[in-house]
């Protein structure tokens, strides 16, 4: 048997969240529609539910408190959608997930692959190997005991659960270096699994997502449903997102023709600002009329920017509608920051006006309704 892996030390529980009256009154009523359809409290782990959009009731989450917990980024993400967070002892969670290897279940693969296993193949891997072959010993009384102990953990932890709608945790406590897991090869797995062991063992689903760095390395949370959730799940899921942020210069400016393609996406408009100086900007002929944003090698200048913040999939609505020679880039921008924005092919500039000395395009548009349309775009062989 793989000897059992010491859990890591717990952090002390995260404070309870305050709700705002509004919430509690929502999340009220919508306890009482699910006592209604006999699916409220810690039942609704153990029946198979309909999907439903968060987006009609509060989404109710649970939050752990394991010495590598979601960054507060991602809590405060949930929290500004309007979920309510508890804390929640993981104990049954992490005593199942150690049951995994350390217990009868491992003879599973055994049942599998033993044959293979014993045969000695040169291309097993070692620890594979000494893992799945010491389930040959396992006697069958233990798997029976090991199946009332998992019913009752599950118990526990679906007691704990209650209504809520997901259980949020990190998808892995640390980052193991190669020699780390070389050093403890059993050890380090198990560690790796110690919030996600527990899912299947349960019968529950989850879902994982990326949730920024931590110390410089990425790290990731996962949202844990009830059974029969794996729709819904993706979902809540999408709430963890961060908002993706463009950088328009053009036609996509307040005021100015193709902004309702933003407005569309739900963006909104966070700040104005200029680019770097290291831009042109040019005069396209192109209906409606845009510019076209160049990053000079020499002699570029700073050209007024709108910095719009919209969901992540709204940019790739935006990208795929995208009309050829624009395309999609990095601006660097006054402040020493980047952003995704729009930029043109350096080809499309070949002919058409450089404005650059304007600032920006409200400025040269209003020079040139100034002088009588005189400051007309030269044409150049590409029709956006």
């Amino acid at each position: 048997m793989t000897p059992a892996v010491p859990a890591p030390p717990m952090a002390p529980m995260p404070p309870a969240v305050h709700v705002t009256p509004t919430i509690r009154s929502a999340a009220s009523a919508s306890a009482a529609a699910n006592a209604s359809t006999g699916r409220s409290g810690p039942d609704r782990w153990t029946r198979i539910t309909p999907s439903m959009s968060p987006k009609t009731r509060p989404v109710r989450s649970a939050a752990s408190s394991p010495v590598s917990a979601p960054p507060a980024s991602t809590a405060d993400r949930l929290r500004a959608a309007g979920a309510v967070l508890r804390p929640v002892d993981l104990t049954p969670f992490t005593r199942a997930a150690a049951m995994l290897y350390e217990g009868a279940f491992v003879a599973e693969r055994y049942t599998a692959v033993g044959a293979f296993v014993d045969g000695g193949s040169p291309d097993l891997d070692p620890t594979v190997a000494a893992v799945i072959g010491a389930a040959r010993d396992i006697p069958a009384h233990q798997l029976f005991a090991d199946l009332d102990r998992l019913a009752a953990l599950r118990t526990a932890a679906v007691a704990a659960l209650g209504d809520a709608d997901a259980l949020l945790l990190p998808t892995a406590p640390g980052h193991p270096s190669l020699a780390d897991v070389a050093a403890d090869p059993p050890g380090a797995n198990a560690r790796l699994g110690r919030f996600t062991n527990s899912t299947n063992l349960f019968g529950l689903c989850a879902v994982a997502v990326p949730a920024g760095e931590v110390a410089g390395l990425p790290f990731g949370v996962m949202l844990v449903g009830p059974t029969g959730t794996d729709e819904r799940l993706p979902r809540i899921a999408d709430l963890l997102t961060p908002p993706a942020h463009l950088a328009v210069v053009g036609a996509h400016l307040t005021g100015e023709p193709l902004n309702l393609q933003l407005l569309a996406v739900g963006a909104r408009l966070v700040r104005t600002t200029t680019t770097a100086a290291a831009y042109r900007l040019h005069a396209l002929a192109t209906t409606p009329p845009k510019p076209g944003l160049v990053r000079a090698d020499t002699g570029g200048a700073a050209v007024e920017t709108e910095i719009w913040e919209l969901p992540a999939e709204g940019l790739g609505v935006l990208a795929a509608a995208l009309p050829h020679p624009m395309a999609l880039g990095r601006v660097d921008l006054a402040d020493g920051t980047a952003a995704t924005g729009f930029l043109c092919e350096p080809y499309a500039v070949h002919g058409a006006t450089d404005i650059t000395e304007h600032g920006g395009w409200r400025a040269y548009r209003a020079a040139a309704s100034a002088a009588g349309g005189s400051h007309r775009p030269r044409h150049h062989p590409t029709e956006l």
